[in-house]
Order: C-alpha cells, then sequence, then structure tokens
C-alpha cells in the first residue's frame, strides 16, 4: 500500500491532470491553475501552484490553504478527511500509471485512437439514493454499530448520504457508489457541493428565522425544542465550510450559535463571515462564559436555564458586521503562491 508521502509525490507528477480532475471548471494560467473555489466553481480565487515546492494551494477569497496535492484531494473531495483520500488518490493514479507528467491523461501526451478508461468512467457517487439501492450497512467493519445515524437529504427530502456517529466523537460519511455492474455503499464522503442538513426544512419555511448550529445531534435536539426556527448545520466540521452550498439561506434571517470552545468560535466565525454574502441578516450568539467547556443544546440545559433562556440568547445576538475591505489590492494573478504562505 502507497503511504502518503508517496501518492502526494506522484499526484504532483501530473499536476495539472490532477486538478483538471478535481476541479474541471478550472484553468492552467501560467505557473498555476485557477479555479472559484474548493466547490469547483469557474473563477479565480483558488490558485493552485503547479511547480516549485508543493504544490501548495490557498483560497484568497476564504483564506483556506494548504499543502501538497493529496491535502487538496483530501479538501475537495473528502472533507478534509486523510483517511478517505488516501485509497481515492491511490485508485486514481492506479488508472492513470502511463500519463505522469503530461497534463493530459494520455500516454506520452498524445492520443493513441485506443479507448482506454479514464478518472471519469469508475465509480460515482449516486444521487438520491433511488429506491431499488441495496440497503446500507448496519455497521461500520471498525467501529462496529453507531450511536446515531443522520441522514442529509437535497430540497425535495431525497436522501443524498448518511453521517454515522460513534462515541465519543467519531464520524463516518457513508454514500452510494455506481461501479460498471452495480450499486454499492461506501465509506467514503461526498463529492462536490456538501448540503445543508434539514435542507427540506429549510425550503419548506421560507419566512422562520434560521439557526445554525455544529453538528446533526445538536441541531436535531434544537429543531425539537424550538419548533419556530428552522435548525440546520452543515457535514464535515470547520474544514468543510468551503464546500458547503449555502444557497437555501439566501435572504434569510441567520442565527449562529457556537460551541462553547475555541474550536466551536472559530468555525461560526468562518460560518458567518461566508453567510455576509448571501444571507439577509447574520449574527452570533455570544455564551456566557461559565458554561461548561464545550456545551452544546444537544446537551442537559445549566442549572437555572430554561428554554426562554435560549430564546433570549437567540434574540440578543450580535450582528455580524462585513470587515473593512483592505487597502492593497487584490495579489496579481501570477502571485508566488509559496510565497504568499
Amino acid at each position: 500500500m502507497l503511504r502518503a508521502a508517496e501518492i502526494a509525490s506522484k499526484l504532483g507528477d501530473r499536476a495539472l491532470a490532477v486538478c483538471q480532475y478535481l476541479l474541471p471548471n478550472g484553468r492552467k494560467r501560467g505557473k498555476e491553475f485557477e479555479v472559484g473555489s474548493l466547490r469547483g466553481e469557474e473563477g479565480r480565487s483558488l490558485r493552485i501552484c503547479l511547480n516549485g515546492t508543493g504544490p501548495v494551494w490557498k483560497d484568497f477569497a476564504t483564506g483556506e490553504s494548504g499543502g501538497d496535492l493529496l491535502d487538496l484531494w483530501a479538501a475537495v473531495r473528502c472533507g478534509g478527511d486523510m483517511r478517505q483520500a488516501m485509497p481515492q488518490a491511490a485508485d486514481y493514479l492506479s488508472m492513470n500509471a502511463d500519463s505522469a507528467g503530461t497534463g493530459t491523461g494520455r500516454p506520452n501526451g498524445k492520443h493513441n485512437g485506443s479507448k482506454r478508461k479514464g478518472p471519469d468512467q469508475g465509480p460515482t457517487v449516486v444521487t438520491p439514493v433511488p429506491a431499488d439501492a441495496p440497503e446500507p450497512p448496519v455497521r461500520h467493519p471498525e467501529l462496529g454499530e453507531p450511536a446515531l445515524m443522520f441522514e442529509y437529504h437535497n430540497g425535495t427530502g431525497g436522501v443524498l448520504f448518511h453521517v454515522w456517529r460513534f462515541e465519543p466523537k467519531e464520524f463516518r460519511p457513508l454514500t452510494l457508489w455506481k461501479t460498471s455492474d452495480h450499486l454499492e455503499w461506501l465509506w467514503k464522503g461526498f463529492t462536490g457541493r456538501l448540503p445543508l442538513y434539514r435542507q427540506a426544512d429549510l425550503l419548506a419555511h421560507p419566512d422562520k428565522p434560521v439557526l445554525i448550529v455544529e453538528g446533526e445531534k445538536t441541531a436535531e435536539a434544537a429543531a425539537q425544542d424550538f419548533p419556530e426556527l428552522c435548525v440546520t448545520t452543515w457535514p464535515h466540521g470547520a474544514k468543510a465550510i468551503g464546500r458547503v452550498d449555502l444557497t437555501p439561506l439566501a435572504g434569510r434571517n441567520c442565527t449562529l450559535w457556537p460551541d462553547h470552545d475555541a474550536a466551536g468560535e472559530e468555525a461560526v466565525g468562518i460560518m458567518a463571515d461566508r453567510l455576509l454574502d448571501i444571507a439577509g441578516q447574520v449574527a452570533v450568539v455570544e455564551l456566557p462564559s461559565d458554561l461548561p467547556s464545550g456545551w452544546d443544546l444537544a446537551d442537559a440545559m445549566p442549572e437555572g436555564w430554561t428554554e426562554e433562556t435560549v430564546r433570549e440568547l437567540i434574540a440578543g445576538a450580535k450582528a455580524k458586521l462585513r470587515e473593512p475591505e483592505p487597502e492593497s489590492a487584490e495579489p496579481e494573478h501570477n502571485t508566488d503562491i509559496v510565497a504568499e504562505l
């Protein structure tokens, strides 16, 4: 089995072809590959150095950055999960062993006229899950039975993928894939733009205020306790925020409730920044400093708290304002990314 460093090196040998595979809407400009973001839309905010040390990449719109192309693979396809990215990238390399360094996906950069299996002919995610799909597994091969299982749906209720939670706090995505002759559930992340949790409820109640929390367990608890709100979250943690499709929140009144720890504050801060260009109003709840570390709305209420206490904190959430634009202009299009990082 290839080690991470070996996979990264082999991906780097064919950097342009890998970028074109992961982000087909991008394009090569000089020594860089440019695309809109890790979600893959057209644009120039995400820039990937194609030669020299690295390659390294940076999204100048969000500030997200990373190292080699295996790291990029994990960010684009696996929500930042390197354990999922390694076998996917290794499969890609095995299917394209004769195209190293050409950037074309063809032997020696030339078309030999024969049909050959490319990455686009490999397994693909199937969404929504069709009625004739096989039953998903009931156990994880290593972690056993989950403590909780969550389904992500599209706007009409069709199942897109599952997230399983194992205690104390481990998560595994489960998606349906189509190979050449059958459908199969695999422990792989959802590809492309990530949906919001409880999306169908968001679309069914466009006039309700939205409460955004961290984690599916917290979202389910808050939705039950506060039915006057649409409650949602996103999959795969803070590193995946740049891939989340936030269009269901366009023009909505959104309040973010962080977990009571530094990671929670950072995550909702990143999400709030993204929402400024999309939502009608954005506010962040300021939690009392004496709460237990990591406390969230799925936990028991602190002593003296009621549901009305929570509503008051939501009503008094601090509005998120746009930071002033920096005086310096955006870096030139061929700026050395390595120097930027």
